[in-house]
């Protein structure tokens, strides 16, 4: 059996009205695969229909299909309630199919909420209470114009965007992998090692059965990851 291929992605929107699909648009698309040594984004400046139509969004989300499809599991925070309605709004109005939908999907707001008593389940604050590496970048004193000029087909303003997308990126990745022993069930590890710190001090403890197949548990000693 091979690893499960898991994405972290975020997405930065723009328009009349940022919060809903028929009134945005995406600006940027950011991903990074689990493990991968660096995250990416597409921005809606890369591509040449930018020059005819600088709010249309169809290559970003096309190019976000083709990388979402590779997928096993899509890890995004405050996803389900955002980034993933977002996106199909954007995909339907752009006449666009959709990601499968056997991709499976974590949202770590919505587990933090679920798993723990926090005061806040922003990304920006777990990130700070766990200790993160990568912490969510902070706006800037230039917030809110540089999201204006961004809005006006400024390239410079859409790269600044796609910094901060990336920075969100790296630290949900790290938030991810901290929350990896609350993650749900249907994540099983596909070998021995750990997937988590890659550390080879597990052990088998039990199997999780499935409609058509068994498969053996594991939990690391070291992380404490299953």
């Amino acid at each position: 059996m091979r690893d499960l291929k898991i994405l972290t992605y975020d997405i930065e929107t723009n328009g009349v009205n940022a919060l809903y699909a028929d009134l945005g648009f995406v600006t940027v698309f950011g991903y990074k695969w689990l493990h991968e040594s660096k995250a990416h984004a597409f921005k809606v400046s890369d591509y040449p229909l930018f020059k005819k139509n600088i709010h249309s969004d169809k290559a970003v989300l096309t190019d976000a299909i083709a990388v979402m499809n590779q997928a096993d599991v899509l890890i995004a925070h405050y996803g389900n309630k955002f980034d993933r309605p977002f996106l199909n709004g954007r995909f339907m109005l752009n006449g666009l199919n959709p990601p499968s939908p056997d991709i499976k999907q974590i949202d770590t707001c919505i587990l933090s909420w679920k798993k723990f008593k926090f005061r806040s389940n922003h990304l920006k604050d777990l990130a700070r209470n766990f200790g993160c590496e990568n912490l969510k970048q902070e706006k800037g004193t230039g917030w809110p114009n540089w999201w204006h000029n961004s809005m006006r087909g400024d390239k410079k303003a859409i790269s600044f965007m796609a910094q901060y997308c990336i920075h969100d990126v790296l630290a949900l990745e790290e938030i991810a992998l901290k929350m990896r022993p609350y993650w749900p069930k249907f994540l099983q590890t596909v070998h021995e090692e750990c997937p988590t710190c890659k550390s080879e001090n597990t052990q088998k403890r039990g199997f999780h059965n499935t409609i058509t197949a068994q498969f053996q548990r594991y939990s690391c000693q070291d992380c404490g990851g299953w």
